[in-house]
């Protein structure tokens, strides 16, 4: 498989630099490098993969932050519950478009929000066990 080596600006910061590389990988199908200071970002990681890779390989301490994409992760969750809110046998009991028990669904619109607060709930609850 081919790879296309791609030069990046010199005042770029590691974090723009490997979304860049990701982002072009992502524009023309293939693997993309780029050298940062003597590391090689690689396409074939991940954004945070990279960053850890880079901070082992300048032995910096790998600072506290939060690298996911809630964001990412609670659309993948919204998106996961959804069918299951849906087709929810209990929704039958639930048929008209009042709120009952807290729950909204029936409606596509209400089975969305519910899915969407299902996801924001986990995502809270997984950012306190992590604290």
């Amino acid at each position: 498989m081919e790879e296309l080596k791609m030069y990046l600006p010199v005042n770029t910061r590691i974090e723009d630099g490997i979304k860049k590389v990701l982002r072009k990988a992502e524009q023309i199908g293939q693997r993309v490098v780029a050298d940062f200071n003597g590391f090689l970002i690689d396409s074939n990681y991940s954004y945070e993969k990279n960053l850890e890779l880079f901070d082992e390989h300048f032995k910096r301490p790998t600072p506290k932050k939060d690298y996911r994409n809630w964001e990412q992760r609670r659309y993948e969750i919204a998106k996961t519950m959804l069918p299951a809110i849906y087709t929810d046998d209990g929704n039958a009991a639930r048929a008209d478009h009042s709120p009952i028990n807290g729950f909204e669904y029936k409606t596509l619109e209400g089975c969305c929000r519910e899915a969407i607060r299902f996801a924001d709930t986990l995502i809270k609850e997984l950012k306190k066990s992590e604290q």
